[in-house]
């Protein structure tokens, strides 16, 4: 302990100022620390670390929630503090705000950054996009090829050839847009949708862009 003893009931402050004490009890260590406080006044401390009987290193938490390796509470020790999860089991990095909030996660698997989110203990993991090892961005698939996507957005960077493309699901009907071009927050143009094997472009018609205006 560090300006502090214990009093048979309580732990008192020696001196005043602040005070931390390490406990190891099972096969649990643990680091507390109290606020600044006056010569002889009760302690009361808070455990800031911990380093479970899993091997879990918890910063801010006394309870690791789910498979995490490193848990710190940021800007305050509410249980709904903002949070950062590091997770060892999945290679994962989180950020929530609650426990009950879901997390939005990104992570590194092979060699592909893929960006998800899920519920606040990292227990499990939806994908929402990712970039590849050869640096192409997939939005909704996981597949990099731009001509046969059947729902999503890829854009192919790899090899110094640039392809977008973009997916409609089965069941997508006429007029469901591909591209939407805006012009102070209105609607100028678009590509959508036609049939199952065609698109439409959309635009205002402009006489600058026609060969003949003759009535």
């Amino acid at each position: 302990m560090n300006n502090a003893y214990y009093a048979g009931t309580n732990y008192l402050y020696i001196n005043s100022g602040a005070a931390s004490r390490y406990i190891m009890t099972g096969a649990e260590h643990q680091w507390q620390k109290a606020p600044s406080g006056t010569a002889g006044a009760a302690i009361s401390f808070t455990q800031a670390m911990t380093l479970d009987a899993s091997g879990y290193l918890l910063v801010g938490a006394t309870s690791s929630a789910g498979a995490g390796v490193v848990r710190s509470q940021i800007g305050s020790t509410s249980s709904t503090a903002t949070q950062l999860l590091v997770q060892g089991t999945s290679t994962h990095l989180g950020i929530y705000a609650a426990a009950a909030a879901e997390m939005y996660m990104s992570y590194a698997v092979g060699s592909a950054l893929i960006f998800g989110n899920g519920p606040a203990n990292g227990s499990t993991f939806t994908e929402r996009a990712r970039i590849d090892s050869s640096g192409n961005l997939l939005v909704g698939t996981t597949s990099a090829v731009h001509d046969t996507i059947t729902n999503g957005f890829v854009v192919i960077g790899a090899g110094g050839v640039t392809a977008v493309g973009i997916g409609h699901s089965t069941g997508s009907g006429s007029g469901t847009n591909y591209a939407s071009f805006n012009y102070a927050g209105t609607k100028i143009g678009s590509i959508t949708q036609s049939g199952t094997t065609a698109v439409a472009y959309n635009t205002s018609s402009d006489y600058r862009l026609k060969e003949d205006c003759n009535p």
